[in-house]
């Protein structure tokens, strides 16, 4: 399978290392951070994974978003780094934030466009009719094509009007289909390993009387799961990046 030489190659380039240390480092940071506020704000739900002080939640959102809006940035600074036949790992530097704030517009833009197909489908199919659950499952599988537009920016981080004409949409589902759906099943593959270790991690995890202790366990297991998701995201965003290459070098 591709995936796993693009697997290897975040393992194997230099500095790949001490690069994984800082990442596994930042995303424990913004995996403990937002599960903590949303303890705060939903303890019912998550509770059982940490409890916070509710005069820190604050501190914590902030945490969370800096982090969050950092590794989006992380994976589009990754994607141009790709184009550029760079496979490894990138170094965490701040310029991340710069790729995040540069990719906004046309992340928006297509926002918008699910947010109006989202309306489009609870205002003319009743959620009765089993139309309504055909109608969100196709929107589900035309995400990854969008993503494909977002992935096509990151090449040269330039504006272009093709990037947010929605016709764009179905030329990416005709030139990209089967590739895109050989990558799809690739991923799930490779998520079988890593969500087998979670769950048996979480299992164990469950047995645990003592609660502190079971806190610091689960907290640690959430830090791996996360740090486990953005390696699977890291190898998902390559494969996107080498079918624009390969078939929307145009875009």
């Amino acid at each position: 399978m591709n995936v796993l030489s693009y697997l290897k190659d975040l393992y194997t380039k230099e500095n790949s290392l001490l690069n994984h240390i800082t990442l596994f480092a930042l995303l424990g940071i913004c995996a403990i951070s937002t599960v903590g506020y949303l303890s705060y704000s939903f303890a019912n739900i998550f509770s059982w994974v940490t409890s916070i002080p509710s005069q820190k939640a604050y501190i914590l959102l902030v945490f969370a978003l800096m982090t969050i809006f950092f590794f989006c940035g992380y994976i589009y600074s990754f994607a141009n780094n790709v184009f550029q036949d760079k496979t490894a790992l990138p170094e965490l530097e701040l310029s991340s934030y710069s790729a995040f704030v540069r990719t906004l517009p046309v992340l928006i833009s297509w926002y918008i466009y699910e947010a109006f197909l989202m309306v489009v489908g609870f205002v003319t199919v009743p959620a009765t009719n089993h139309l309504f659950y055909v109608y969100y499952s196709v929107f589900l599988c035309i995400l990854p094509f969008i993503n494909l537009i977002s992935i096509a920016f990151a090449k040269d981080f330039k504006l272009r009007p093709a990037l947010f004409s929605f016709l764009t949409l179905f030329k990416v589902l005709n030139q990209t289909l089967g590739d895109v759906i050989k990558l799809f099943l690739q991923i799930v593959l490779l998520l079988i390993i890593p969500a087998g270790l979670v769950y048996l991690m979480f299992k164990y995890s469950a047995g645990i009387t003592q609660e502190t202790l079971k806190f610091s366990v689960n907290n640690i297991i959430l830090c791996i799961a996360t740090y486990l998701m953005m390696v699977v995201k890291l190898v998902y965003t390559r494969g996107l990046v080498e079918i624009v290459k390969d078939k929307l070098a145009n875009l």
